[in-house]
Parts: structure tokens; sequence; C-alpha cells
């Protein structure tokens, strides 16, 4: 299990940019000194304070679901209800309408409590609706039966099965049976899945869905497997969170998303001649760890991926390939990325704005928060690292 998370909020606008001229040093970021070639420098521009904004999430279709509830001491008490739906697998043998069919979740990380005294409860509900991955959002909630189908318990497993019901498995298995003409189209519109709701706080698991199934036992010695087709999470934040002021909240999933936007031009960067641009961003990881208690983990954030945009680009869920990622210094707790070629071009071309968008890791289901240094006064405020050749 890993460590930290990241989070969520909007406001946008051009940063104002201060240069900063200094003693000489030896390479200490965040320096200005003079190398002992006497044409290279490296001076630093600071870039005022990260901003979020919330650009457009889904979180169906991913390769994780999170399952729980955890009230963060940082981040603020997050609830997570899963949404699955199995395959209706390819009709090759008779199965038994009594044939017993389970759903088996394998549990690969816990943000919250890890200890084997803390239990989560849950209750497993039949989704009554259709619903499409593909468009589901973290706030989106499902449409449930009245009533509980199964329950089960989370302390410290890696993997937990549930029964399903006699009454689904005769409807899944008249589906079974039709033609093939009819099979999927009934099936689409007749059996939604699942949903799985927490029913007390302490922990969210992630569900790693390649590696989870439902099971049919058709006798002691032949069983099959349905993978899970359409999976989803919707993820609420309830309460206030404790993000102190000198730092901000990305997520992962593009629901707050950092931003810095900088004018560059000759006059600030000093030089058309430029050998290095590097942004340098710091995770505030004296408040990641203070507010953690004994057994608690958020998942790791290793690195924060970086995004140029465009105003078009902020109208859909970002598909594109970040521009660059950057892994953290686990020593100074540090994202340094370069962006050498990208400053280059902007100086080139006589000046513009520099725009990069921030989110922390990958959005592949689970929930995680990160919290970046944002107070332009401490010698850990985000800043742009100039090495450059100066021409007389």
């Amino acid at each position: 299990m890993n460590t930290f998370n990241r989070s969520l909020l909007p406001i946008f606008g051009i940063i104002a940019i201060t240069f900063v001229a200094g003693c000489e040093e030896s390479g200490v970021v965040g320096s200005s000194f003079n190398p002992t070639e006497p044409n290279i420098s490296v001076e630093t521009i600071a870039v005022g304070q990260i901003t979020t904004t919330p650009l457009i999430s889904f979180s169906g279709s991913k390769a994780n679901i999170s399952i729980g509830a955890f009230d963060d001491p940082l981040f603020g008490t997050f609830q997570a209800i899963g949404l699955l739906r199995p395959i209706l697998i390819t009709r090759t043998d008779s199965i038994p309408p009594t044939t017993p069919f389970s759903m088996k979740l394998v549990i690969t990380g816990t943000y919250g409590d890890t200890t084997s005294a803390k239990l989560v409860e849950y209750d497993v509900y039949e989704i009554i609706e259709r619903w499409r991955p593909n468009e589901w959002k973290p706030e989106s909630q499902p449409v449930l039966s009245a009533s509980p189908i199964a329950s089960f318990n989370v302390s410290d497993e890696d993997t937990v099965t549930f029964s399903l019901p006699q009454e689904w498995v005769e409807r899944y298995l008249s589906v079974y049976y039709l033609s093939p003409d009819e099979r999927d189209t009934t099936y689409s519109q007749s059996i939604f899945g699942f949903a799985i709701v927490p029913q007390n706080t302490g922990k969210i698991s992630q569900v790693n869905l390649g590696a989870s199934s439902m099971n049919i036992a058709i006798t002691d010695t032949n069983s099959r497997t349905a993978s899970i087709g359409s999976r989803a999470t919707s993820y609420t934040r309830l309460g206030s969170t404790n993000i102190p002021a000198s730092s901000i909240e990305i997520m992962n999933d593009f629901s707050k998303t950092g931003n810095i936007t900088v004018q560059l031009d000759e006059s600030i960067v000093g030089s058309k001649v430029i050998t290095r641009a590097e942004l340098v961003l710091y995770e505030d990881t004296d408040a990641l760890n203070a507010t953690l208690g004994f057994g608690e983990w958020r998942h790791n954030n290793n690195l924060i991926r970086l995004f140029q945009l465009t105003d078009d680009d902020k109208e859909f869920y970002i598909t594109k390939e970040p521009f660059t990622n950057a892994v953290r210094n686990d020593i100074d707790g540090s994202y340094r990325i370069n962006l050498t070629s990208t400053v280059s071009n902007i100086i080139v071309r006589g000046g513009d704005e520099l725009s990069v968008y921030i989110v922390s890791d990958t959005d592949n289901g689970i929930i995680r928060p990160n919290l970046l240094v944002n107070d332009p006064n401490s010698p850990r405020a985000p800043k742009i690292i100039i090495t450059r050749i100066n021409i007389d």
C-alpha cells in the first residue's frame, strides 16, 4: 500500500511574476548564481501561486473502482460507491437455474485505515436504471433497488466474495438462453448491474476490475467466470477540509486541476539562448504526513502530469497524452519538470504565455488527492529555473 493524496477547486488567471536576482550559490534550487563559466548564469523566476480549475471529469470505464468511506483529516470525508456490471457470457453449455452465482472483488489498495481491526460494512444494491460508464461523472448517483440484495465486510482482505440472489440468477439465465439476435439487446435493456454502498467509514478500498469477476459454479468440477464489463465510481466529499492556506489541493481525475500561467519574454528570461528551463513544484509532505493516524495511508502520488490545453480541449474530457510527466524527488518532495523546448520556443517567438495544467498521477479510478506548496513567500514556492548563455 502506498501513501499520500490530492484534490479540487476553481479560479483562473494569469499569475504575476517577479524576477528574483540574488547572491552566488552552488546550484541550490531557487537560487541565482554565476557558475565558473562567466557566460552561463542561472536565474529563478517566481511564478506566484497555483490556481485550480474544475475540468470535465468522468469516473467510469477505469481500471479500478473505489468503494468505502474515509474521514481524511486533511481532505475531508470521501464516500465512494462502486458500480459494476458483469458481461453476459457466451452460451456454450447448459447452466441449471439453481447454479450458485457469486461476485469476486480483488482489492489491491487502501485509502484510510489499513489495520485488521477496522471493519467496513457494505450493502449491495441492484441498479434499476440504465447507466453509461463512459458518461458517468464522480457526482452522478445510480438509481437503486429499494433494499439490498447482498452484503459483505472488508477489514484487511485482498479478496472478498458475495453471493448473488436466486431471483437475479434466474433473470440472468433467462437472457442467457435467448437467441443470439435477442440476447445482447435484452441484457442491455433489462439488467444493469450492482452498486456497492458503504454503511460506515474507515477506509476506501481500491478494486481491480481486471482481476475481479462473476463466478458461476455449475458443478463441483465445472465453473465459468464472467468479467466485469461496465464499471464506475460515484464519490462525494462531505464536510469541511483542512487545507493549509499555504498549500493547494489537486486531484488526479481533473475535477480539481492546477494551473500556472505566466507571461514570458526576453526581458523576463534575460536571453534568447536558454540551455535549460525547469519548472519546480513542491509537495507539502509535512501536512500530508502529519495528518495521518496510526495505520492510515493515502495512495502515493509518485508523479504529476502536465498538460497544455486550448479552450476547445477544456470543453471535453482530456484524452490527449500529457506533454510531460514529473516524478517526485523523495528527498525534498519536489517535482522538477523540464520545459526547455517549450520556453525556448516562446522566447524565439518574441514572448507569450506559458500555461500548464497539473493533475496528480494517473486517472485510473483511484481517489488520489495531492497537496502542493503554494506560498509565494516560501523557499518552496512554485518557480521556474532558467539556465542561459549570456551573449555580449
